[in-house]
């Protein structure tokens, strides 16, 4: 419906200049009307998985060993999310997709 914003984050060193590192995160924001006027896209926290980084977090990099949120599409309901990377260890490009609410407190805003 339009109200979901997802944004990557990837370090500009790890792109190829000078070398390539693992790295990669991203955030959800929620449009509503009732946000702050200086604020309509809040930001939506992710799902913690007892003392486990969420897949969506930077830290989870550097144990995957990938760059992940090269490209970034979402569903028309905001729902499902399709992030593409690249994974160091095979040596191959990947898209992922992944269902929102398994990820982010979708109905909850920071």
């Amino acid at each position: 419906d339009g109200s979901m914003l997802a944004i990557s984050s990837i370090q500009p060193e790890c792109t190829g200049i000078p070398e390539f590192c693992a790295t990669g995160s991203i955030q959800l924001y929620h449009y509503k009307s009732t946000n702050h006027p200086r604020r309509p896209f809040a930001r939506v926290p992710l799902r913690l998985f007892g003392g486990y980084p969420n897949t969506m977090q930077l830290s989870k990099r550097t144990k995957d060993n990938n760059i992940m949120g090269l490209h970034l599409s979402l569903s028309a309901d905001g729902s499902r999310m399709s992030v593409s990377g690249y994974d160091f260890i095979h040596d191959m490009g990947f898209v992922k997709i992944y269902d929102v609410e398994k990820l982010y407190h979708s109905k909850c805003i920071v």
